[in-house]
């Protein structure tokens, strides 16, 4: 892609892209690891909320549960891909 596009544009395309994804995380309780270059570094099982509401470290994650929640993101970050991508046509 950055051969074809001018850096501007893709800087533009990856904030959009990276924007949706962290309205995502909170949604799927993923954690945003960091951002490095164009890779969107996330995992899932680490936290989870306490019971007032703070996220915490999970001591004892459930393995099923953070695959199924990784893999949910996964998904629809996918479709957040292809949408972003077309509107920025």
């Amino acid at each position: 892609m950055s051969k074809e596009v001018k850096p501007d544009q893709v800087m533009g395309y990856l904030n959009e892209l990276f924007t949706a994804f962290d309205a995502l995380v909170d949604t799927y309780e993923i954690y945003k690891v960091e951002t490095a270059g164009d890779c969107y570094i996330a995992a899932g099982g680490l936290t989870k909320i306490d019971q007032d509401g703070f996220i915490c470290i999970d001591h004892e994650p459930d393995p099923v549960e953070a695959a199924h929640r990784v893999l949910s993101f996964a998904k629809v970050s996918t479709l957040e891909v292809v949408v972003v991508g077309l509107n920025r046509r």
